[in-house]
């Protein structure tokens, strides 16, 4: 049991700082990274995953993310702009072969559709 709660906070850990290699890098996304982060941690080191809750800048997002499941639109904006810049430069510079191209657009294409079909509010119990 322990190897595995070590595992968590290790892939925790690497999860964390690419995010945080993200605030730096252009187009590296930060969220992505900090909420699967949080998930790994939620497992094996719940106080690094109050940590991340506590982050000024992202904490009130993420933990709005793995509690309700909410993302706000700007969260939604920011996600898909970046996605398509991305997409954009991944064509210009990398000239992939069409069948690499599509196969890259439908993923992002999915993933798109998913993060606009998050709800921006918690559900209200009636």
């Amino acid at each position: 049991m322990k190897l595995r709660k070590y595992t968590y906070i290790v892939l925790g850990w690497l999860s964390f700082a690419i995010g945080f290699l993200g605030m730096f890098v252009p187009l590296l996304p930060t969220v992505v990274f900090w909420i699967i982060a949080v998930w790994l941690w939620s497992r094996g080191a719940p106080e690094l995953m109050q940590k991340v809750y506590d982050n000024a800048k992202y904490g009130s997002q993420i933990e709005a993310f793995m509690l309700h499941g909410v993302v706000s639109r700007k969260g939604k904006i920011a996600a898909v702009v970046s996605m398509s810049i991305s997409y954009i430069l991944f064509q210009f510079f990398a000239k992939p072969a069409f069948m690499a191209g599509a196969g890259v657009a439908i993923v992002l294409s999915v993933i798109a559709i998913w993060l606009v079909t998050r709800p921006e509010q918690p559900k209200q119990d009636h």
